[in-house]
């Protein structure tokens, strides 16, 4: 959110309440720490690691630790619609964004997982009048202007976690961009066919600043 901070300047206070490897479910369990914040705006981008956990096998042991049950395209649907009522009466306005690709070869089980994701989100927000922002449409034509061959989405848990690890030694030890450590996997717009790089991150900045601009100018006046 760093993008977001500089461009939207002094005047606003942007807090990433987002913690890694968390599905919906855990964001309902945390909803008074992001109440206590009194928000303008609330930014809603949540569900990628539910779908991966929907994969099953390996994926769905990982994400169902420490919660009722493993993640399923079902039990998402009924989390993202609990999630957004929840949501609603705690800022002044909730801008919901569906799910970014997951993977960058446009094929898989990933791919439709993602697709029926995001007819939820679209059908919940539309039920409940909320503001929807098209990020997967955004990110993919991002991808789709780079002609190198795309990158299936990471085969289980010991591919993410090498991957992790020399992330951080690319970034931490070497001091590499986020483009630079997607680049070197032959990635375009993430740095692991899942985490955002600096070209996805940016993509997002774009997509956003003016409904958040629209809504602190009305909050402002």
């Amino acid at each position: 959110m760093d993008g977001l901070r500089q461009r939207l300047g002094a005047r606003a206070s942007v807090i990433n309440a987002g913690v890694g490897g968390q599905i919906t479910w855990d964001l309902r369990q945390r909803l008074d720490v992001v109440a206590q914040c009194r928000p303008d705006v609330v930014v809603l981008l949540v569900g990628s690691n539910d779908a991966v956990g929907s994969l099953g096998g390996s994926w769905a042991s990982f994400y169902e630790k420490g919660r009722p049950q493993a993640p399923s395209e079902a039990w998402f649907a009924e989390q993202y619609d609990a999630l957004v009522s929840e949501l609603t009466p705690i800022a002044l306005s909730l801008i919901c964004l569906n799910l970014p690709p997951l993977g960058e070869d446009g094929g898989g089980p990933l791919v439709e997982i993602v697709q029926r994701q995001n007819d939820a989100i679209r059908a919940v927000t539309a039920a409940q009048g909320i503001e929807l922002l098209d990020l997967h449409t955004a990110l993919s034509a991002a991808r789709a202007s780079d002609a190198s061959p795309g990158v299936p989405f990471m085969s289980g848990i010991s591919q993410f976690i090498r991957w992790a690890i020399a992330s951080n030694v690319r970034r931490k030890l070497l001091g590499q961009g986020w483009d630079a450590v997607g680049q070197s996997r032959g990635l375009v717009i993430t740095t692991d066919t899942i985490h955002f790089n600096d070209r996805a991150g940016a993509a997002l900045v774009d997509l956003l600043l003016p409904r958040i601009q629209h809504v602190l100018s009305g909050a402002s006046a």
